[in-house]
């Protein structure tokens, strides 16, 4: 399951998600307002801090008459350490659209 809009709060840079020490998260992303016509996701990258184990960024596989193709994407990752970090996705289309998507997470016991 994806993380609720209400678990997202606000700080003072930025948007970021409370998580609980060791706990599995999973965080999608739903860039289909962003594609063009035709556009869909090919693959999707990401990168965190040591202290975040991040296990997963997988494309889920879904269409739906709005979109022809793939235009979500799931994280899945775990903290190690207390703090607040940022993770990055980068999410490529097939008709060349790069999406960067930064987030924080704040991690708490």
């Amino acid at each position: 399951m994806a993380v609720a809009h209400t678990r997202w709060r606000t700080g003072n840079r930025s948007r970021y998600i409370p998580v609980k020490l060791t706990e599995l998260e999973n965080v999608m992303f739903d860039v289909g307002p962003e594609l063009t016509p035709g556009d869909y996701i090919l693959n999707a990258t990401n990168s965190s801090p040591a202290e975040i184990n991040l296990i997963a960024s997988v494309v889920n596989q879904d269409t739906d008459q709005n979109y022809p193709g793939p235009h979500r994407v799931i994280v899945r990752f775990s903290a190690l350490e207390l703090g607040t970090y940022t993770l990055t996705i980068t999410i490529n289309t097939n008709q060349g659209l790069k999406i960067v998507k930064h987030f924080d997470v704040l991690v708490e016991r």
